[in-house]
């Protein structure tokens, strides 16, 4: 094969991958967009719900347990089924960066520092 002959290939080759990653990339920004949009609207979607929550828990929960006598009475709500589900809920719906993240979170809603201390 000639040189000019392996030019002229290797060019058609080129364009050629070039025109196939100008698609990919267009179709990586059209999904990019279109998830920024799902995200957006995700995001909508449970503030509003988390907002209704945190009113509807705010009557049943004045704030979090300073004594371990609060925290027993606590426990003992939760025999009732629809308060149970409501803090299951709430508490589910703090969500974190990991694992231990949430945790900390509900802790913190649940108890104080002192009395996690105990």
């Amino acid at each position: 094969m000639s040189i000019l002959r392996k030019i002229f290939s290797k060019r058609r080759q080129f364009c050629f991958a070039t025109g196939f990653q100008s698609k990919v990339l267009l179709g990586l920004q059209n999904i990019e967009e279109a998830q920024a949009q799902i995200f957006q609207m995700l995001r909508s979607l449970t503030s509003a719900s988390k907002a209704a929550e945190e009113e509807d828990l705010e009557e049943i929960l004045s704030g979090p347990a300073d004594t371990v006598e609060e925290l027993e009475q606590l426990c003992n709500r939760l025999t009732d089924h629809s308060f149970k589900k409501q803090m299951t809920c709430y508490l589910t719906s703090l969500g974190g960066r990991n694992i231990g993240d949430t945790i900390r979170r509900m802790l913190r809603k649940v108890g104080t520092n002192a009395l996690w201390s105990n």
